[in-house]
């Protein structure tokens, strides 16, 4: 099955596309928190049954279109919310939903 050029654009599949949506939603809605990557690993591919062959790709595109961005604090990899974006094409909202 081909790849919309969003999906080529960004590096995943419609499958990815769709668990990058749960995961930013997920992120979304608990803005006060950080997620370790076996966290949302857990989460996601254990609970959820996400294909954990695409687990990194997924969360490596979501922080490549902005959505979610990670740092690493005493030697484990966290993520967290970090720009309100319209998910059906991965850009942000202009102007920002909070400002309205």
């Amino acid at each position: 099955m081909p790849l919309t050029r969003l999906q080529f654009e960004i590096g995943v599949t419609a499958q990815g596309e769709d668990w990058m949506r749960r995961i930013y939603e997920f992120l979304s809605d608990d803005r006060k928190h950080a997620y370790s990557r076996a966290e949302l690993y857990e989460k996601f591919v254990d609970d959820m049954g996400m294909d954990p062959n695409i687990f990194s790709s997924v969360l490596d595109a979501l922080e490549k279109v902005g959505g979610v961005e990670s740092r690493e604090v005493r030697g484990t990899r966290y993520y967290a919310y970090c720009l309100d974006l319209d998910t059906a094409n991965w850009i942000p909202y202009w102007p920002p939903r909070d400002s309205e």
